[in-house]
């Protein structure tokens, strides 16, 4: 029994001197690790250059037509007769339609023969006036003859006179009782209808001529400074495809009563006649241009309290964080005043998964 016990101490004492053996021989399998590989993070980027960066106004505004005006009735009666319907091109000075014009021509004649009635008196007055002023010069009539005639030449003058007004007025009423064009343009809001009776002030049509359109807005003191009178304004619509260039063709120096917007007239041409008064546009000045500066969006910065940063990618496409320092902000773009160069590759997108010397592969 025990030198069979001895042959197991043996046997165990052989595998544990073979098995250290073992471990000396391959110091390497017990003290090696696996290195990692370092993964580039994706990202995109913006190469920085020298460029012009331009300012714009913005402003959101109703048309109007180059002419649009309401024509009103200058006489009261029934229309009898109408020359033009809704959507039709009058030219200035054409008829539109009139009023029942008896009762005015009745008295444009009464007017005629008043006035000359009123001729003949004057001419009887001033005959008389001079035979007595002979008869007074010879002392053949009394003072007061001699200043009664005068009187009544006077009388007889002013008669005239008062007639030749009153001709007029109802000249004027005949003339009134059809309504002409003062401008040319497109009828539009026609109110007339055969057989109405119109007033006196009521409105006839609107007439508007959008061959030319013309904005009117207002801007506040802070936009409206370095803007000048036929400057170009660009203009966009849904209902055009492209932009329309018009100029300033007016600046209000001052206010407008109870608010603190500053008038802008803008006309624009209407290619086709396509854009119509009442529709909304949006457009843009140019207030003011930088020359040859860097600048990138605003959402390509990163912002740690009062400071911003940016990464840039080296040479060796790695992520170098910069402290930036920046400029004028204009809509969504900025400045960038000093911290980058020209020529430089700015991360545009990926920026929130770097660090400084982040190992990175550029995206297209």
């Amino acid at each position: 029994m025990k030198k069979y016990n001895f042959k197991i101490v043996i046997l165990a004492l052989t595998m544990i001197i073979f098995f250290a053996g073992c471990g000396k021989g391959r110091p390497g399998v017990a003290k090696s690790s696996v290195n990692k590989v370092e993964k580039p993070v994706p990202v995109m980027v913006q190469k920085l250059e020298l460029a012009d960066l331009d300012e714009y106004v913005s402003f959101t505004a109703k048309l109007e037509g180059i002419t649009d005006i309401y024509l009103t009735s200058e006489s009261s009666g029934k229309v009898i007769e109408l020359n033009k319907k809704l959507g039709d091109w009058v030219k200035k000075g054409e008829t539109i339609g009139k009023i029942e014009n008896d009762s005015y021509l009745n008295n444009l004649d009464q007017a005629n023969a008043s006035l000359l009635a009123a001729e003949a008196s004057v001419e009887l007055a001033n005959m008389q006036y001079e035979s007595t002023k002979k008869l007074f010069e010879a002392e053949k009539v009394s003072r007061g003859t001699y200043i009664s005639t005068g009187s009544s030449l006077k009388q007889a003058q002013a008669g005239y006179a008062s007639a030749q007004a009153l001709l007029k007025q109802n000249e004027l009423a005949v003339k009134n009782a059809q309504f002409t064009a003062p401008v040319s343009g497109y009828i539009s809001d026609l109110k007339l209808e055969v057989g109405a009776y119109i007033g006196m002030g009521q409105q006839v049509c609107r007439i508007v001529d959008n061959s030319k359109l013309m904005i009117k807005t207002g801007m506040g003191e802070k936009d409206i400074s370095g803007i000048k009178t036929g400057q170009k304004v660009y203009i966009n619509s849904d209902y055009y495809d492209g932009e329309i260039e018009g100029r300033i063709s007016g600046i209000g120096i001052a206010p407008v009563n109870g608010s603190v917007n500053y008038p802008l007239e803008i006309e624009l041409t209407n290619p086709g006649k396509i854009l119509l008064p009442g529709m909304v546009v949006t457009g843009k000045i140019q207030r003011e241009s930088y020359q040859q500066v860097l600048y990138t969006s605003i959402n390509n910065l990163v912002q740690v309290y009062d400071k911003y940063m940016v990464y840039v990618i080296n040479q060796d496409n790695r992520a170098e964080q910069r402290d930036i320092e920046i400029g004028k902000q204009i809509e969504r773009n900025v400045i960038l005043v000093s911290g980058v160069n020209p020529g430089e590759l700015l991360v545009v997108e990926g920026a929130n998964s770097l660090n400084n010397n982040t190992l990175v592969e550029i995206k297209n």
